[in-house]
């Protein structure tokens, strides 16, 4: 054998140990550099680590709650960014203010625009109603312009309720509000308005949070209460059909209505409002109604000291003018009285109303009765009756009601009473709003032949009322009405009497004449003191007058005891 095979040979064997040395170097060199790369990660990762729990911990001191030191800083940071100075009125504010009062009234925008300076509605609107509260404890009128759009020192105009929490605010209590025309005593509505206080001790109380509603699955169709859709799912075109079924739930409910007369009847409607307020248009017909007329109305609810009466008012409606004259009250028979409702006999309703439209040839256009023991507000079952005997259109003959405060007027000085004209729509559900109406001039007849007329009516009614059957509910004149200004309810119906007859201009009658007429009534009940004084007799007699038809001055003057 030759010795060249054996040498290839070991060639070869030397080879392949060099390449099996070259791979375990490059596989030790992978392996060596796969591990740097790891041993690389778990630093990075380590690091990291070190970083969230150094931001954690940081999170956790942030978390802390404040103390009471930086609580109060907070506080004093915070107020002095969003609290401002108040600006006080100049001289000059005042007397513009004051000024545009006359002009504009309760235009908070023009009176605004009048005094100028950066003031707004807002503004003018709080000076208000502190100057209106100053000028009620100063006993003192609204200015004329304010007076037109209400007599009450609110900023709606509205009578002042000496119970509301802006009275009390500014002069302590409900007694030291004064009592004069623009402020009513309504205990029960200020209650009803108060906002309800705020109970401590229930923050702490966690809310139950309510359980999270599932959202359903869109099916292939969708069903609501009225209507079952069905939707035909495609790619390409999709229809829907409609089907109208009625529900269960409509078909079974049973729809009840009651109004406020029935639920409520004696409760008295304090959110009266004017139709300037409501509508926002002026009231459809104007009103002029004669003193002397309504004289005989103010009487009547004087006789009965603590339960209705009532009467119907005759007169005429110009439609050209839209002005409604009331020229005539007529007393009607009372069937049932009571304290808070009083229902006509109705024979004698006939009867009346026979009289104002054939006899009298007038129109019956309203009716009045009196409210002698509370305000004279409109009550539920009031607006439900005024409702109910009001004309299907009231732009050919309108239809009012009047109600009286005989006894319980808050006017104690003067004790004359108060008259509120008011009217009344139907709401849904049964329910009637009252509208209040304003009153623009009144006459009074110089004709005597009219006087003769309702001095023999004012006769007649003291006679009806002089029965027996009126001896439960007749007024003793000689009982104290008031204690602090002593007078008795004679005196307080006499001081009514010449209150409504008195009047500004030269159209009416003067001072002598309405003494004289009011000397020629007082004697109608001193003629039956027997009847009219149960307590604190007069001693002296009535005086007969030389000439009855005129009236003339009588020799002594009789004073009520």
């Amino acid at each position: 054998m030759s010795a060249e095979p054996t040498v290839v040979a070991e060639e070869k064997v030397e080879e392949k140990a060099e390449s099996k040395s070259k791979d375990n170097n490059s596989m030790n060199k992978k392996q060596a550099n796969s591990c740097s790369k790891n041993n690389r990660k778990r630093k990075f990762e380590e690091m990291d680590n070190d970083k969230t729990i150094e931001s954690m911990n940081e999170l956790s001191i942030c978390n802390e709650p404040p103390t009471k030191k930086q609580k109060k800083s907070k506080n004093k940071d915070k107020n002095t960014k969003t609290k401002k100075k108040k600006r006080g009125w100049s001289e000059e504010e005042e007397r513009l203010y004051r000024e545009g009062l006359e002009l504009y009234g309760r235009d908070w925008k023009l009176l605004a625009s009048h005094v100028g300076n950066n003031r707004n509605a807002a503004s003018i609107r709080s000076h208000s109603q502190v100057y209106f509260l100053k000028l009620l404890s100063q006993n003192k009128l609204l200015p004329n312009k304010v007076l037109e759009s209400g007599n009450g020192y609110t900023l709606g105009g509205n009578p002042l309720n000496k119970y509301s929490s802006i009275a009390i605010r500014h002069f302590g209590s409900a007694d030291n509000v004064p009592m004069l025309d623009g402020v009513v005593s309504d205990q029960e509505a200020a209650e009803k308005n108060k906002r309800p206080t705020k109970i401590k001790g229930n923050d702490n109380k966690k809310k139950q949070k309510g359980k999270k509603k599932r959202k359903r699955k869109k099916n292939d169709y969708d069903e609501d209460d009225d209507l079952f859709t069905y939707n035909n799912m495609s790619t390409t075109t999709t229809t829907t059909t409609t089907i109208k079924r009625r529900t269960t739930r409509k078909r079974n409910k049973k729809t009840t209505r009651i109004g406020l007369h029935e639920s409520d009847p004696y409760g008295l409607r304090t959110d009266i409002e004017n139709y300037l307020e409501y509508t926002g248009d002026k009231q459809p017909f104007n009103i002029i109604y004669s003193r002397s007329a309504l004289l005989i109305a103010d009487i009547h609810s004087h006789l009965c000291r603590s339960v209705e009466i009532m009467g119907l008012l005759g007169g005429k409606y110009e439609r050209d003018t839209n002005t409604l004259y009331i020229l005539k009250c007529y007393p009607v028979r009372e069937e049932e009285q009571y304290e808070q409702t009083v229902s006509a006999d109705p024979t004698n309703h006939f009867e009346i109303t026979q009289e104002i439209r054939n006899k009298d040839k007038l129109e019956l256009i309203g009716w009045y009765h009196s409210h002698p023991c509370f305000e004279n507000y409109p009550s539920n079952t009031d607006c439900f009756q005024h409702y109910q005997h009001k004309y299907d259109d009231e732009s050919i003959s309108p239809y009012i009601g009047l109600i009286i405060s005989s006894w319980s007027t808050n006017d104690i000085i003067n004790g004359k009473s108060h008259f509120r004209f008011f009217n009344c729509i139907k709401e849904f559900n049964d329910n009637y709003i009252p509208l209040q109406l304003d009153i623009n001039k009144t006459i009074i007849s110089q004709n005597d032949n009219k006087l003769k007329l309702l001095f023999k009516q004012i006769e007649n009614l003291i006679n009806r009322y002089s029965q027996n059957k009126y001896d439960i509910f007749r007024t003793d004149f000689g009982e104290i009405w008031d204690r602090n200004t002593k007078l008795n309810r004679g005196q307080k119906l006499l001081q009514s009497i010449k209150y409504h007859l008195m009047i500004d201009d030269n159209d009416g009658l003067n001072e002598q004449e309405i003494n004289q007429f009011v000397e020629r009534i007082e004697n109608l009940f001193l003629e039956k003191s027997e009847i009219w004084w149960l307590t604190n007799k007069p001693q002296q007699q009535p005086v007969t007058d030389s000439n009855s038809d005129n009236c003339v001055e009588k020799e002594n003057k009789n004073i009520l005891n």
